[in-house]
């Protein structure tokens, strides 16, 4: 499905410990100004009628401002849809915790045939309440309330996980496949660096979730099984549909830049050391901020190669993507 990041705000309830955004503001989007963007990226894109476009939210916690969500899918329903002859659909990316407000599930409720949630959960409590200032509760609840007004398939998950959760990665993982959404991304904190040392135990545990899925026959699909090669030489997790609008009316390549406008003139770029690898084609971590951070090469060789074994022991033993992804 073609798909556009909106980046809503920067603003959160919540002061996770890896995030991205290096500052909070108080700034929220333009409505107009981001259909004005949208109607001259589709313009350029030329998407065929009828055809699916999903337009990704993402904050700060976007469900902090539901009347301005309200007001753009509304204007994107208006001017949006009747100009392409598309079938555009939203997805929201939430810390969870807001959902089982009124005036938050009001919306929800009005939207809820062209709405998905993304929930941002990181594992067993002990492991969520660590990282997301002790969020675990509210988030589960807000989740389980998602669930009865929406279907799995409108649902997904992502967890992140830094260097000291590698021991205990499986049993993570394994509980974010059992809460009964369509599919689990579970990423790592791209501001650390996976000593290479640990690859083999971090693709331990991946094979063990791997192991798990053949054996409970899960109808939630791990991401982490993905084929990475379409993003691969773009250097980015996501591809060149990343690109947004900024809160302060520019164009940026990445709404990671975008959050933290001093890294506007980031270019993406293959680092040296990388150009020769053998997991070139399945190494999709951010190159733009690993450059802006001064890294010499992509510090996340331990991952790359623990997922590519995870990926081969998949194959071998026939784990499938189930239908509904």
């Amino acid at each position: 499905m073609r798909t556009y990041i909106v980046l809503t705000n920067s603003d959160c309830n919540l002061r996770c410990s890896y995030c991205c955004e290096c500052r909070k503001r108080a700034a929220v989007f333009n409505v107009e100004d981001n259909i004005d963007y949208l109607l001259r990226r589709l313009g350029e894109d030329a998407p065929q009628a009828g055809e699916k476009v999903l337009l990704y939210c993402i904050g700060g916690e976007s469900l902090l401002h539901p009347q301005k969500l309200d007001t753009f899918f509304s204007r994107v329903k208006e001017r949006i849809d009747p100009r392409f002859a598309i079938d555009t659909r939203f997805m929201i990316q939430t810390n969870g915790t807001l959902v089982t407000r009124s005036e938050q599930s009001a919306f929800l409720e009005k939207w809820r045939n062209v709405v998905r949630l993304g929930f941002s959960i990181d594992g067993m409590k002990y492991k969520h309440n660590r990282d997301r200032c002790g969020s675990f509760d509210a988030c589960i609840d807000g989740l389980e309330y998602a669930k009865t007004l929406l279907s799995p398939e409108q649902i997904t998950i992502k967890g992140t996980f830094t260097v000291e959760d590698i021991p205990r990665f499986a049993e993570n993982v394994k509980y974010l496949l059992s809460l009964g959404v369509s599919s689990v991304k579970s990423n790592f904190d791209t501001g650390t660096v996976i000593p290479e040392r640990l690859a083999s135990l971090l693709a331990w545990q991946m094979c063990s979730v791997v192991d798990w899925l053949a054996e409970t026959k899960c109808p939630t699909w791990w991401s982490e099984l993905n084929d990475p090669s379409a993003f691969a030489d773009l250097g980015c997790g996501v591809g060149d549909g990343s690109r947004c609008l900024g809160l302060d009316g520019h164009e940026y390549p990445c709404f990671v830049f975008a959050s933290n406008n001093d890294r506007r003139a980031a270019v993406c770029q293959e680092a040296n050391e990388c150009t020769a690898c053998v997991l070139k084609c399945c190494c999709v971590p951010c190159v733009a901020a690993m450059l802006a951070g001064g890294h010499a090469k992509r510090p996340w060789c331990a991952y790359t190669w623990a997922r590519t074994i995870a990926r081969m022991y998949a194959m071998l033993r026939k784990v499938e993507k189930p239908w509904h992804s």
